[in-house]
């Protein structure tokens, strides 16, 4: 679903339009696509739901098993922490049209059970929670509260390592939270200004920015470190141009596993694509999924340029 505002419509929008809860009232349009016509999009569903054209589409659920981390549940440590956090940013604000005093109830179990039901278990490259969890709690004891420094898990570097390589989609991070304090604290106290009357809206910055910076690579948000040029291409663009999605749409012109079958031109094209402004919707990577350093960048282009 697409939703219009009023300032969508002449882009003008503020972190206030669209990050406050005046982003649920006074639609000046919606309109619903199915599958079918997202998939020559960067906002296509089948490079996750089916990843393999020749099969049918799947039920996608990485985090399938207890503690379902990343979920907001309020009786697991992981999602006790995110509820935390999201209570001191938002307090007892309705969020998605849902009352802000009624109690999280997130529970993986029934989605999962679900799920698993239509015959989609094992997910592939399924994370497994409680292992990843655990390790990251030995090799960090401030986990999940605290998450600097972060944690470490073999069973998340194998899944990783995979990702990578361009064999699956990427696995979610390995910790439970993925904010920095300061940047969270900073948005916190922001977003409270504002519910209190004291901070316009106009004047709210962008609360969305409080990653933690050495927490992009786990994310797959930035390439991995000490990559090389084909590896930050596969990384970064495999997931949606490989030999095994739909070889009927445009975007199969570019695969990133098999530069030596493209042309010179189709090269030049990608390069092209690459060194867009991240504003331009044709950049590539899309920039509300990726971001390739400069260093990087220019490696990319080296290897598409042999």
């Amino acid at each position: 679903m697409k939703f219009e505002i009023a300032c969508s419509l002449t882009k003008s929008c503020k972190p206030g339009d669209i990050l406050t809860l005046a982003v649920e009232k006074n639609w000046k349009g919606v309109t619903l696509y199915d599958d079918e016509d997202l998939k020559n999009t960067i906002v296509d569903c089948r490079h996750c739901h089916q990843p393999d054209a020749s099969k049918p589409p799947m039920l996608r659920m990485q985090e399938l098993k207890d503690p379902w981390t990343h979920w907001l549940t309020n009786n697991r440590s992981g999602g006790t922490v995110l509820i935390d956090d999201f209570r001191r940013v938002h307090g007892e604000e309705d969020y998605a049209s849902i009352p802000g005093k009624i109690d999280f109830r997130s529970d993986g179990r029934a989605i999962g059970d679900f799920v698993a039901g239509q015959g989609f278990e094992p997910q592939p490259n399924e994370f497994d929670s409680p292992t990843i969890e655990n390790e990251v709690k030995e090799s960090a004891g401030g986990q999940p509260d605290v998450n600097v420094p972060i944690g470490k898990s073999a069973t998340w570097q194998g899944l990783f390592d995979k990702a990578f390589a361009g064999q699956f989609i990427p696995p979610p991070y390995h910790d439970i939270k993925v904010t920095d304090p300061t940047k969270l604290a900073y948005a916190t106290a922001a977003y409270q200004k504002f519910l209190n009357g004291k901070m316009a809206a106009a004047d709210l910055p962008d609360i969305r920015r409080v990653f933690l910076d050495e927490a992009l690579e786990g994310m797959t948000i930035v390439p991995k470190k000490g990559a090389n040029g084909r590896e930050v291409l596969i990384q970064t663009c495999a997931q949606c141009h490989n030999a095994n999605l739909d070889p009927s749409i445009s975007r199969a012109k570019f695969d990133v596993t098999k530069l030596e079958s493209m042309t010179p031109k189709e090269k030049q094209t990608a390069i092209a694509r690459l060194r867009l402004p991240a504003s331009d919707r044709k950049h590539m990577p899309p920039a509300m999924f990726r971001s390739i350093p400069d260093d990087q960048l220019q490696l990319a282009i080296a290897e598409l340029t042999k």
